[in-house]
């Protein structure tokens, strides 16, 4: 299987998990600039990236998702559980900062 398919496969589950709960998702096209998906509900607004490798590049990652998030919207990385099949399981990812931003939205 190609990266390609499997990064697609991958934040379309994730993207599946948030609808499922109520989050509205807007997804990235293919090879457009930017975040993989944007996540909103109410005030809280997510510029999420989506990883599926085998190994984890967290500073990267991080370093990705805060570069590409819009203005205003906090920059997060979902993760693929090695082993793991379902969304639920995956690693949610983001700098102090962002998490900061977070909890102010609560």
């Amino acid at each position: 299987m190609s990266t390609i398919t499997k990064g697609t496969r991958w934040r379309r589950k994730v993207q599946d998990w948030l609808e499922a709960r109520g989050y509205q998702c807007l997804v990235t096209p293919w090879m457009e600039p930017g975040d993989d998906m944007q996540v909103s509900r109410g005030m809280l607004s997510l510029s999420v990236e989506c990883k599926d490798h085998r190994t984890l590049a967290l500073a990267s990652w991080v370093d990705q998702a805060t570069r590409n998030a819009a203005p205003g919207a906090i920059p997060v990385v979902i993760a693929h559980r090695l082993g793991k099949a379902r969304a639920e399981d995956c690693y949610v990812i983001m700098s102090g900062a962002a998490f900061a931003d977070l909890l102010e939205t609560l």
